[in-house]
């Protein structure tokens, strides 16, 4: 089930209509009827608002189940998706070497 469904069905459940999500993000109808006619992803800046709303977590919307599936879905994830992620989180990318010693300290600890 794709994210898109996953948002469309807890919204049945809980009785939430297209225009009270439309609402909560400060959108206009149509584009909730877009996200669901199309059956686009909303963008990634409306996730954590819709998972208010629905009062679920962000790991229940995206059905993660542990940590090390947000690392690999981080890293399949095509670089435009890591930086907006990267933002999101305020994170900084890491520079290429201290990623690779990063990486070998972890391998040790394992």
């Amino acid at each position: 089930m794709t994210v898109n469904e996953r948002i469309f069905n807890l919204m049945e459940q809980e009785n939430i209509k297209n225009a009270d999500l439309a609402k909560h993000l400060n959108v206009k109808n149509n584009v909730i009827t877009n996200w669901k006619t199309r059956g686009t992803e909303p963008p990634i800046k409306y996730l954590v608002p819709i998972c208010e709303l629905l009062n679920v977590t962000i790991y229940e919307l995206l059905e993660i189940e542990n940590k090390n599936d947000i690392q690999a879905a981080y890293e399949k994830a095509d670089p435009a998706i890591q930086e907006a992620v990267r933002k999101l989180l305020d994170v900084k990318e890491k520079e290429p070497q201290r990623q690779r010693e990063l990486e070998e300290e972890c391998e040790l600890i394992s």
